[in-house]
């Protein structure tokens, strides 16, 4: 009975011994990671896009997008954007392909862009020529909550590879959105503000389904 224990343990630890060894030479000469596909869909979740790597050419026509990018340490990837409306970063000296009315196809075509990042709530007419004319996925995103900024800081965190920086965003959102509850949560009286925007050809206002709206509610 002894012998028989002793030679399942001897057993039982030349298995390991040899797991390890093998697990530990895997370790020491790795074989080069494949990174899987990336896929995301647009805002109107009727488009998917897949891509087999991070992106290192994109063109921005979203100011929200551009900045996000920034702060993600992607900005480098940026090759075209909308100098006039991005607000941020200063002194943008990216080429001007556009904005939200007319996007620039030949200085687009020539700036040979993986992706074009667009915003709104419909598909622009000039999204369908840059994704079935000219064969540059357009993609499409309008956040308009914070639950849904983080959504889209993600996807460009995956976009360009910089996932862990935007899981750090992400974070620090919902610490600040927490930060702003318990600071507020003694306060019970709430007002209804009417928020008004001129912007030509109409007029604008902060309703249900917004982001600034979720600002109000969350300021109070």
């Amino acid at each position: 009975m002894k012998n028989s224990t002793f030679w399942s343990i001897a057993v039982v630890i030349v298995v390991v011994v040899v797991a390890f060894s093998v697990v530990g030479y895997h370790y020491r000469a790795p074989p080069q990671p494949q990174r899987g596909e990336i896929v995301i869909h647009d805002a109107l979740g009727g488009t998917k896009f897949v891509f087999q790597q991070p992106l290192t050419r994109i063109v921005s026509l979203d100011p929200s997008a551009t900045v996000t990018l920034y702060a993600l340490g992607a900005y480098k990837d940026l090759v075209g954007g909308n100098p006039p409306f991005d607000y941020y970063p200063p002194n943008e000296t990216l080429p001007n392909v556009g904005n939200s009315f007319s996007v620039n196809y030949e200085e687009l075509v020539n700036l040979s862009p993986q992706a074009v990042l667009g915003y709104g709530t419909t598909m622009p007419s000039y999204g369908y020529t840059i994704n079935n004319t000219l064969d540059i996925p357009f993609i499409l995103d309008n956040p308009e909550s914070f639950s849904q900024i983080e959504n889209f800081t993600l996807m460009l965190g995956e976009l360009t590879g910089t996932e862990s920086n935007a899981s750090k965003i992400v974070d620090w959102m919902n610490e600040s959105i927490d930060a702003i509850d318990s600071a507020l949560s003694q306060i019970h009286q709430r007002y209804t503000v009417f928020y008004y925007l001129y912007a030509p050809p109409g007029d604008w206002t902060a309703g249900n389904g917004t982001f600034l709206n979720q600002i109000f509610q969350y300021s109070g």
